[in-house]
């Protein structure tokens, strides 16, 4: 069930990816829904589940966006452990405390993919402040309303399966 739950997030993810590049690529620089799914799931505390969920979403992205293969996905591996180590030792259940938990994931990733790109390069071009500022800004709203919307969907479904009628095959 956890795998399907992760297959349908990084489709999603993709096709959010897409319709951001296609629609608003501005505002695909900023937004990061690979880095929304791998946080999501690596909250449960899970480290494998967390650092498969970076290795897969991370390549994916690396495929998607034609950069350095491997980048995101190293990144992306980091925040899957960090994120469920975290998660391990937080308790996530205040809503601020969940958009400091991916403001957080957002820095973790800038620094891995930033310190990356200096040892890769002599000079690479870094974010300003104010776009690093604002990926944060942007990740934290998000991922708590990722994580609300996924909890009230669990919920509806937790009660329909205990209300719906049992077929008796008596």
């Amino acid at each position: 069930m956890r795998a399907l739950r992760f297959l349908a997030g990084l489709a999603t993810a993709l096709s959010a990816h897409i319709l951001l590049v296609a629609l608003a690529p501005e505002a695909a620089r900023f937004v990061d829904p690979f880095l929304l799914l791998v946080a999501f799931h690596a909250m449960d505390g899970a480290v494998l589940a967390g650092v498969l969920a970076g290795v897969v979403s991370g390549l994916s992205e690396d495929a998607l966006t034609g950069g350095i293969y491997g980048l995101h996905g190293f990144a992306a591996t980091v925040v899957g452990y960090v994120a469920a180590r975290a998660a391990r030792v937080l308790t996530l259940q205040k809503s601020y405390y969940v958009g400091l938990y991916f403001a957080s994931a957002v820095l973790v990733q800038q620094l891995v993919l930033q310190t990356l790109l200096l040892l890769l390069w002599q000079r690479p071009q870094l974010p300003t402040f104010g776009e690093l500022s604002l990926r944060v800004v942007v990740a934290a709203p998000l991922g708590t309303l990722l994580v609300g919307t996924v909890g009230r969907f669990s919920e509806s479904h937790r009660v329909w399966k205990a209300r719906r009628p049992r077929v008796s095959l008596d």
